[in-house]
């Protein structure tokens, strides 16, 4: 008897995301350490080809390119439906999504058309005598609750970077097949993408981020944080609710959990106090550097380096330390 597989859902509008990708392989195969099942991915669109062909590659792990005809962006009510009939067919135990807003609709129109349980926003996965255990933020950021599913099918979401760095790469190639869709559109059309500016569009795929918290006391203080991610490589402009709420930021730079779940190599925070709502926006960072003039800031309990001193004194010494951004 064949053992239900772990499906990865990617939609191939955008070309192959690796940080993506690499989150939700590392969370199945969290997944099968607890439930051994073979791990599949399935990349629908119009043309998943190239999109498909990468993600094996990148990942090591068998993918079907679903191409769906007539379908002009995965937005379309037809997206659901197509991908819904193909995972039926295929009768996964697992159905693993990225925690996007295209990623949360799609979870719960294949939860309804697949009788399944759905559970967003999935940020760690354990295992018990019972079975498996997912962890989730629950009011807003200040609490974790664990979701134990008991349907055959479960359809989830990822939160972005909560596996990043855990995914343990192989040699072993991986096969490409083909499945074929075609959308019958109703209900639902996409009209238009509006593509998002560039230097608003890649926060959760930044190398390094430099978030400025409520702590930096005034708007002209974010020249200084402007100018550190000018000096670090692949390094972009974040900033908590508050800085963003005062329109210091756009709400496009805005970390936490009403905001963007990041997971760069490098997070500095400055004047960042650590509410719990931030600290669940920036868990995946890698190294964590917070300077903050107070001493008791919570953020020092999830930094790594803990700078105690005021902005307007450390930043222009780490700016000047950097060295002269080339040109």
């Amino acid at each position: 008897m064949s053992v239900a597989p772990i499906c990865i859902v990617l939609a191939s509008r955008d070309p192959c995301r690796a940080a993506a990708a690499e989150n939700l392989a590392a969370c199945a195969r969290a997944i099968a350490t607890h439930s051994p099942a073979p791990i599949q991915a399935v990349v629908a669109g119009a043309d998943p080809s190239a999109a498909a062909g990468e993600t094996a590659r990148h990942l090591g792990i068998p993918v079907t390119a679903l191409e769906i005809a007539d379908l002009s962006d995965p937005g379309d009510g037809a997206f659901g439906a197509v991908l819904a009939d193909f995972l039926n067919r295929k009768a996964p135990a697992w159905i693993l999504m990225e925690d996007t807003t295209l990623g949360r609709r799609l979870a719960g129109e294949l939860a309804v058309r697949l009788a399944a349980a759905c559970i967003t926003g999935v940020e760690a996965v354990e295992g018990d005598a019972a079975g498996i255990v997912l962890t989730r933020a629950v009011w807003g950021g200040k609490f974790r609750a664990g979701v134990r599913a008991t349907a055959a099918t479960r359809v989830v979401t990822v939160a972005s970077g909560a596996f990043a760095g855990r995914l343990e790469h192989t040699a072993v190639p991986a096969d490409v097949r083909w499945a074929q869709g075609r959308a019958a559109h109703g209900g639902r059309r996409h009209l238009e993408r509006i593509q998002a500016p560039e230097a608003d569009a890649g926060l959760s795929e930044a190398r390094a981020i430099v978030a400025a918290g409520n702590g930096i006391g005034e708007p002209d203080r974010l020249d200084l944080v402007r100018a550190l991610a000018a000096k670090i490589a692949g390094a972009q402009v974040a900033g908590s609710r508050p800085v963003c709420d005062r329109g210091w930021l756009p709400f496009s730079r805005q970390v936490g959990i009403t905001g963007a779940t990041v997971a760069p190599a490098l997070y500095i925070a400055c004047g960042i106090s650590g509410a719990s709502q931030h600290l669940a926006g920036m868990s995946g960072a890698g190294l964590v550097v917070a300077i903050n003039k107070d001493p008791k800031a919570a953020i020092f309990h999830h930094a790594d380096i803990a700078v105690v001193e005021a902005l307007e004194t450390f930043l222009p010494l780490l700016i000047e330390a950097c060295g002269q951004k080339e040109d």
